[in-house]
């Protein structure tokens, strides 16, 4: 008997179909198979067939795979085995439920899994990457500025180009450079161009113009012909100028006016001088800086015998030592009187200034009161800057006037004013700078003239007339501080715009601020001198005036009693002399109006017999200090 393969019942030989389960009876069991089953009663059959070892089980399933699916085609091998409706085919552990095999599917769900990880994390970096270049392009256009163009720059000043970048949150810098145009004009920017857009969190620097001045760097110890190639550029004229050295090559550059790191004093209208060292008969330069008695020496080993010291303002390291000499330090000299310029601090200022020229000392004293001064400056003499490289010369010259009393007569000097451009020599004097004040007034004025005049003869010990004997107790000079004073126009008083010196020389009146000439003799004029009427529309004007701190003056003394006006910030470097120069724009008062009498005696801009001056600004400060530049040449008397 044949049985089904599909569900193992027991088939009649004319079937076609299975009546269990309706699979086709397409063939026959071997006859093996047929005596196998044949021989034993079903249901044994069937357990004997449940519970062979899984290794019998394993032949018999496949042992007809290769016929069965040759004879069934799609029918899977399970399909073979007989069913047993009380008990389900036993599947393999390592297999699940589709038949796949439980390790490959794990591997597979942890190989999903690190695929997805790997996605999101490349999604979630690409958007990190999109958002922060995102958020930096909107931080960068936020914060972008575009900046005026050239024609915007070059048309406004640097103060107000300024205040404009920084009000669209920029933060700007200003960096000065020498060059040939006006001081204070555009030159460029650094590290961009006018009308470019800049980020407002880097620093705009504005680069403008120093005027014409000196490099610091490629000067001294040049060749000349390579530094006049550079300096030709500042539009100014350079003067070459051979000096006498004995310890540099001939033609190298050892020294400039301005010195290097400076600008040229009047701008464009200044010169730049070059000393260039040669080799002739002369004053060496290179004693500059050398002991004083040394220096003496020196010279006299030279052939030069006629020699004469004289103190100068200096710096701490050059107390002592030679600042300079006239004729000057490197000129071709041959033989003649020689002055040898030496350093001193504020224990010898009120010494230095009260000399005149010829040596003779102008300080005179009569018991215990107070000294009179008729000085000098000569001490004084020199360039002048600030660490900026805002530079004063103060310059001396001797001109000649057609009086009795005194046919030369030394003024001084600022960057070249007053010059040989007046037409009168009084002019020039009235507006030389001065350490003193010429007093005068309506009750004593004759007098005064006589005294002043007198005065300029008196050797040191005589007597002095009472007149002049307290008339500079209120300037620096008089006291112990080390400091002097010097300034402008003698304190006299404008008649109009006219600075009024002498009614009496000039025979002048001022009425309602015009100078008028006098109708009449001097004794008339002098009658009139309390004539109110004769004396209207003068005033009082603050001029030029300055203050000179030799090195250890007692600055702070002087800071104490009130002659500032407020107190600096930064104190001035104390091992260099320095100069102040008062700033009228910190003054609410500048002109004092008055009527009715001549006099020189109220002017409250200066020192007088009757006040001090009005407190000095700007106060001390390393910012605003003008430092001496000691440097070995006279360059106006250079050839």
């Amino acid at each position: 008997m044949a049985f089904c393969i599909q569900c193992g019942s027991a088939l009649e030989d004319n079937w076609s179909f299975c009546e269990n389960c309706g699979a086709p009876v397409n063939s026959r069991p071997s006859d093996s198979q047929t005596t196998q089953f044949s021989n034993q009663p079903a249901v044994d059959q069937k357990s004997q067939f449940v519970n062979q070892p899984e290794e019998q089980q394993t032949s018999v399933i496949n042992q007809p795979a290769v016929d069965q699916q040759s004879q069934f085609g799609s029918y899977p091998t399970d399909s073979q085995l007989p069913y047993n409706p009380s008990q389900n085919p036993q599947q393999d552990p390592s297999q699940n439920e589709n038949g796949e095999n439980s390790e490959n599917s794990e591997n597979n769900e942890v190989h999903k899994v690190d695929k997805m990880r790997v996605i999101i994390a490349v999604v979630v970096a690409a958007s990190i990457v999109i958002a922060a270049a995102l958020g930096t392009f909107l931080y960068f256009e936020l914060n972008k500025v575009k900046l005026p163009n050239a024609s915007e720059f070059a048309r406004t000043s640097i103060t107000k180009m300024t205040k404009k970048l920084e009000k669209q949150g920029l933060s700007v810098r200003i960096k000065g450079e020498f060059n040939k145009r006006k001081r204070g004009s555009f030159l460029r920017l650094d590290g961009t161009n006018p009308g470019n857009s800049v980020l407002k969190f880097i620093p705009v620097t504005i680069v403008q113009s120093k005027g014409p001045g000196v490099p610091s760097k490629g000067i001294v110890g040049k060749k000349v012909g390579s530094v006049t190639k550079i300096l030709k550029n500042m539009g100014v004229e350079v003067k070459v100028h051979n000096v006498v050295v004995d310890n540099k090559p001939t033609g190298e550059v050892i020294g400039s006016e301005p010195m290097p790191g400076y600008s040229v004093i009047n701008g464009n209208k200044g010169v730049i001088n070059l000393a260039v060292a040669s080799k002739n008969k002369g004053i060496p330069v290179n004693i500059f800086g050398m002991d004083k008695d040394k220096a003496k020496e020196r010279l006299n080993s030279l052939g030069f015998s006629d020699i004469t010291l004289k103190p100068h303002f200096a710096s701490k390291k050059m107390i002592g030592k030679i600042m300079g000499t006239y004729p000057s330090l490197g000129s071709q000299f041959t033989g003649g009187h020689i002055d040898l310029l030496y350093g001193v601090d504020a224990s010898g200022a009120r010494t230095a200034i009260a000399t005149d020229m010829k040596g003779k000392s102008l300080e005179y004293k009569k018991g215990n009161t107070k000294l009179q001064v008729i000085g000098f400056i000569e001490p004084l003499l020199g360039t002048w800057c600030t660490k900026s490289g805002d530079c004063i010369n103060l310059g001396a010259t001797t001109i000649y006037t057609p009086n009795e009393y005194q046919k030369e007569t030394r003024i001084y000097t600022i960057n070249g004013y007053p010059g040989d451009d007046f037409s009168s020599s009084f002019d020039r004097i009235l507006r030389s700078y001065t350490p003193n004040t010429l007093e005068m007034s309506t009750d004593n004025l004759m007098q005064m003239i006589l005294d002043v005049i007198s005065s300029a003869s008196v050797t040191s010990g005589e007597k002095l007339d009472p007149h002049m004997k307290d008339l500079m107790h209120n300037h620096l000079i008089a006291g112990d501080t080390g400091a002097i004073e010097f300034y402008q126009s003698l304190g006299v008083p404008y008649c109009g715009d006219d600075l009024y010196l002498l009614p009496i020389l000039d025979q002048k009146v001022c009425e309602a601020g015009h100078l008028k000439n006098y109708d009449g003799d001097v004794l008339s004029l002098f009658m009139d001198l309390h004539n109110h009427k004769k004396w209207t529309g003068m005033s009082y004007r603050m001029t030029d005036f300055f203050v000179a701190i030799p090195v250890n003056a007692k600055l702070n003394e002087l800071e104490s009693s009130g002659y500032f006006k407020g107190k600096g910030k930064t104190q001035p470097d104390p091992n260099r002399p320095f100069i102040l120069r008062r700033d009228p724009k910190l003054y609410k008062e500048t002109v004092v109006p008055f009527d009715g009498e001549y006099s020189t005696s109220d002017n409250p801009f200066v020192p007088t017999s009757k006040h001090k001056p009005v407190p000095f600004a700007p106060a001390p400060d390393d910012s605003n200090a003008y430092y001496l530049v000691e440097q070995p040449f006279d360059w106006s008397s250079l050839k």
